[in-house]
């Protein structure tokens, strides 16, 4: 048997149910939207001399942010370089939509495809020739940078003509999937054109769902004719309960009336001082006997 809960929430309106979801949406963009700028100032004012996770250095701290500000844009610049600016890019845009939209439609795609895009984008930083000013053992990509042009160098040998082709692809998976993850030039409609088949399918599972809990549920009383059936036999017990009691009295009552009690039991002590007469009232009449006719004289005489 199958049985259904409900929450304060269903009995609330629509409107006022999408209350702290608004809420909630814009609170989580106002904190995105503060990540990248804290890590926008971050990064504006990174330096090499900063101490680091693997660099150690007494000098001062140049990063606006302190310490933790230092770590976080050092361990950015190396690992992706200049494409650690695509990972500003991506949440501010998610924030501002939650902020004017209130809503941030498929999240796991879009967090899938702004890596690929900051992966590819690194690539594609790497291809670029880094300057004699730039302070880093990798190129301008990183390490991930280098770690995704390995295998094209290798195969094409350093090819000026197939190094190009390289590029030109992960330029426009870098675009592509960045476009894709901000939702750029995607209008509402579109959106809700690309979510029609998704919710349909999702109201034919729920049918389904509900057909499946009906097929369970018939010839299953209701809630309203259980709650009846438990009020009337409630009742019943209450009446029944009653009537024994009822009972009970009655029949000590008629006990009591029948039955005489004996002088003894009574609770009030007797006069010992009055006459034996008025005492003996009380007491149940003996059964009466035949008078014995006393001896005479002469014969108890004679006898002794």
């Amino acid at each position: 048997m199958r049985t259904t809960t409900f929450t304060v929430l269903d009995y609330l309106p629509e409107s006022l149910r999408e209350v702290p979801k608004r809420r909630a949406a814009e609170f989580v963009g106002l904190i995105a939207l503060g990540a990248v700028a804290a890590g926008s100032l971050a990064l504006l004012s990174w330096s090499v001399d900063d101490p680091s996770l693997n660099h150690a250095a007494s000098t001062p701290i140049h990063n606006w942010l302190g310490k933790g500000g230092a770590v976080a844009a050092d361990m950015a610049m190396q690992f992706f370089g200049l494409a650690c600016v695509i990972v500003l890019v991506t949440p501010a845009a998610w924030g501002w939509r939650l902020l004017n939209e209130r809503r941030l439609t498929r999240p796991v795609p879009r967090l899938a495809l702004a890596l690929v895009s900051l992966v590819s984008g690194s690539g594609l930083a790497s291809l670029l020739p880094a300057p004699s000013s730039w302070p880093l053992p990798t190129g301008l990509g990183g390490v991930v940078g280098d770690a995704i042009l390995w295998a094209p160098r290798r195969l094409f040998a350093g090819s000026t003509v197939e190094m190009a082709v390289t590029a030109l692809i992960l330029a426009g998976l870098t675009i592509l999937a960045l476009n894709a993850s901000i939702g750029f030039g995607v209008s509402r409609e579109e959106e809700a054109e690309i979510e029609r088949p998704l919710n349909r399918a999702a109201q034919r599972r729920a049918a389904e769902r509900a057909d499946a809990e009906d097929d369970d549920s018939d010839g299953e009383p209701g809630f309203g004719l259980v709650s009846l059936g438990a009020l009337i036999h409630t009742l019943l017990a209450l009446k029944g309960a009653a009537r024994r009691i009822f009972a009970r009295k009655s029949v000590a009552s008629a006990l009591g009336a029948s039955t005489p009690r004996a002088p003894w039991l009574n609770r009030e002590s007797p006069d010992f001082g009055a006459p034996i007469d008025e005492f003996a009232r009380g007491a149940a009449p003996m059964a009466s006997r035949p008078p014995v006719a006393p001896a005479s004289a002469p014969r108890a005489a004679a006898a002794l």
